[in-house]
């Protein structure tokens, strides 16, 4: 990762904010402009962070960062180097003094849970940008390394900032929330990613309420409604997807996705949103842009631009198929609403699930397939095939068929190395029309199967 410093620091100042011992072949009112995390990107004038790791020592990079024009910051000495305690340390040090040169900003939002982080932020980037001059966290890059670097990289002008924190291990969020002192929290969800680092739903629930810890007072917080794990956080405002009792909640009337605020705005959600992590990430992200003074009129709009624009470009129509491919994230609870959604939208269409492994389950791993198995039992009326890949495969595909779902229509490939294998399956079986839903861990590579499935036949040839 790099960023481009809105403000550059000589080296004298770097010295006074993170205490580093400034190298011998650095004059003090040397200045740099830029930071970046790997070798590759450095360029004059970048200060390069040499973390230390399980697997790599970034000392080791010291020569190329420094014939690129780039200087080291590290926990040992070098001539065009700063020398500090802790790598770590030291760049929340910079982000917090950063933090507190924004003196435009009016307000900090963070956004933690188990998964859609990154399309509620995303969301409300989009409601609120046209009204206010936004800074938000790029992609997912919401780690210990990626929040402070976003921070650093705010413009000073920046009116809103908009964090997405991201954790695998307990003690995560704290320092996160630390840093960024939010206005406004957000906790989506609380599910089964890293359960395997921390081991159960509780301990996760406790680690996600870590992004509290150094909320401003009185800021508000946004939780499900239906999520006894979030029951206790004070400050809460809550959300309800299904129409229950809530501070905001999402329901439908005549068929069409309303959104309401109790005792306020009523918007209406764009027609045909039937899938479920994005009606959770529209709900979060309007509550949001209530609280924070934005239109209901403008939420509408933005809300229904985003929604059309994201499932545009995720679905490709290739050889016959609707190819939705929903494959970065692939926690339990979004391998279910990838379930319940693509059974939503049947729309008279034959339709199959192509499924990849779920990852750090940990002990969890059987009663979360089981989990799985069951809910594909459930909706089997509505899905014609199932496609399983990976090592999990063949647990789930027992634990479904022992569900009811018919065996005639699963086909089980465990070989990650042979993606071939599924993706010839699904072209013998597929039926004009079909619509191919591929879920899947990161890990699983899941874009071999796409590209497979998407391979131009003969006379395919556009002019």
């Amino acid at each position: 990762m790099k960023i481009k410093l809105t403000k550059p620091y000589t080296a004298r100042e770097i010295e006074k904010i993170t205490g580093a011992f400034i190298g011998s072949d650095i004059r003090p009112d040397q200045t740099l402009d830029a930071i970046a995390t790997h070798s590759d990107e450095v360029e004059k004038n970048t200060l390069f962070l040499a973390f230390r790791g399980e697997r790599t020592d970034g000392t080791r990079f010291y020569e190329a960062v420094t014939e690129r024009g780039g200087y080291i910051m590290s926990e040992k000495r070098h001539a065009r180097g700063f020398t500090v305690s802790s790598v770590q340390d030291a760049l929340f040090r910079m982000a917090e003094a950063h933090l507190a040169s924004l003196r435009q900003r009016k307000s900090t939002v963070c956004i933690t849970g188990s998964t859609g982080k990154t399309t509620t932020k995303e969301i409300l980037f989009r409601i609120l940008s046209p009204h206010l001059c936004v800074h938000a966290t790029k992609g997912n890059q919401n780690s210990e390394i990626g929040l402070p670097l976003t921070v650093l990289s705010a413009p000073e002008d920046t009116e809103i900032l908009l964090l997405e924190a991201g954790m695998n291990h307990a003690g995560e969020l704290a320092r996160l929330s630390y840093l960024a002192r939010p206005d406004l929290a957000i906790i989506t969800n609380v599910g089964y990613a890293h359960v395997g680092n921390l081991g159960s739903r509780e301990a996760i629930a406790a680690a996600k309420k870590e992004i509290l810890l150094g909320k401003k007072e009185n800021a508000s917080v946004l939780i499900p409604a239906a999520e006894a794990l979030l029951s206790d956080v004070a400050d809460q405002r809550t959300v309800a997807l299904f129409g229950e009792e809530a501070d905001f909640t999402l329901t439908e009337e005549n068929g069409d996705p309303i959104f309401k605020e109790r005792g306020g705005a009523h918007l209406a959600f764009p027609q045909g949103m039937t899938d479920l992590a994005m009606r959770s990430a529209s709900a979060f992200a309007a509550a949001a842009a209530l609280l924070l003074g934005i239109q209901a009129s403008s939420i509408e709009k933005e809300i229904s631009s985003f929604s059309h624009n994201i499932f545009r470009q995720n679905i490709i129509n290739k050889n016959g198929m609707e190819i939705v491919f929903d494959a970065y994230n692939a926690s339990p609870e979004s391998v279910l609403n990838a379930i319940f959604s693509l059974c939503r939208r049947r729309d008279e269409r034959p339709c199959a699930l192509v499924l990849g492994d779920m990852k750090e389950l940990g002990a969890h791993a059987d009663a979360m397939h089981r989990r799985i198995a069951s809910a594909l039992s459930e909706q089997r009326g509505d899905m014609d095939l199932l496609f399983l890949f990976g090592e999990s495969a063949e647990a789930i595909a027992e634990y479904a068929k022992e569900s009811g779902f018919p065996a005639d229509r699963i086909f089980i490939n465990p070989d990650t190395d042979c993606p071939e294998a599924t993706a010839n399956e699904i072209l013998k079986r597929k039926r004009d029309g079909m619509r191919v839903v591929l879920k899947g861990a990161r890990a699983m590579r899941m874009e071999r199967i796409l590209c497979l499935l998407t391979v131009e036949k003969d006379g395919d040839h556009n002019a």
